[in-house]
């Protein structure tokens, strides 16, 4: 019985050793090979601020890392993006990466610009030079089919491009609002500025104007930015120059 028991551990000893052997070559190999195959960029915090080292040698609190992103060939250059978020040109992809949490969300779209902050969703282009709104996980949410998707933005329409007109779809079920026959369009919350057939109107999102008609000569000519709730508009129509603004909260002309 007892010749029978020391074979019993003899045999499960040789069996976890010959186990523990065999993890100990899969994890050098594992790190052997990657550590030819790839390279490593630290992305740590230094003084608040973000910072990348091609070694966590130079990194003096190693609590400060906050991920590691493996490449290949050049270092990556990046851009940092608002929530945690970077854009990564690496080996001529651009790839969206949240370098807290070190995930890689997608490749092969670039010009990332964050345009809900809160909901944390970007106006992306893709390789053919369309544009596209995914969210922070690299799903679709507007499909790449326009040539420009304006950052001027509010929770229920966005104002895209086909070809050279502008329209207005509402986000949530992609309802065309403004037709894409117009020259520009600007959003500012419940306020649409258009312009059409050399003729700028201020409306609001029912499409009911505040404004009469107002002579536009050359659209690349007309500058449009808001000062907290005033929205000026300042037109330069062959030397003519023309300046209005409007308040977007009592929606009167000031």
């Amino acid at each position: 019985m007892r010749k029978i028991n020391y074979h019993v551990i003899w045999v499960v000893g040789l069996f976890l050793l010959l186990v523990v052997i065999l993890a100990m070559v899969m994890t050098y190999k594992i790190r052997y090979e990657d550590s030819i195959y790839y390279k490593y960029l630290y992305f740590y915090d230094c003084n608040n601020d973000l910072c990348s080292s091609n070694s966590d040698k130079e990194i003096e609190d190693k609590s400060d890392i906050y991920s590691v992103y493996k490449y290949r060939d050049n270092t990556p250059t990046f851009i940092k993006l608002d929530n945690d978020y970077v854009e990564i040109l690496d080996n001529g992809k651009n790839v969206l990466y949240d370098y807290v949490r070190g995930e890689r969300i997608t490749v092969n779209y670039k010009d990332y610009k964050v345009i809900d902050n809160e909901n944390i969703l970007f106006i992306a282009s893709n390789e053919d030079g369309k544009c596209g709104i995914i969210d922070k996980e690299g799903k679709v949410l507007l499909d790449f089919s326009y040539d420009l998707i304006k950052e001027s933005y509010n929770e229920d329409m966005i104002v895209t491009k086909l070809g050279e007109k502008y329209g207005i779809i509402r986000f949530d079920n992609l309802e065309l609002v403004l037709k894409y026959e117009y020259d520009d369009i600007y959003i500012f919350d419940d306020v649409i500025v258009s312009i059409k057939d050399n003729v700028l109107n201020i409306l609001n999102t029912n499409l009911e104007k505040f404004t009469n008609n107002i002579s536009v000569s050359d659209v690349s000519k007309v500058s449009i930015n808001l000062d907290g709730e005033i929205l000026n508009i300042k037109i330069d129509n062959e030397n003519d120059f023309s300046e209005y603004k409007f308040n977007i909260k009592t929606k009167k002309m000031v």
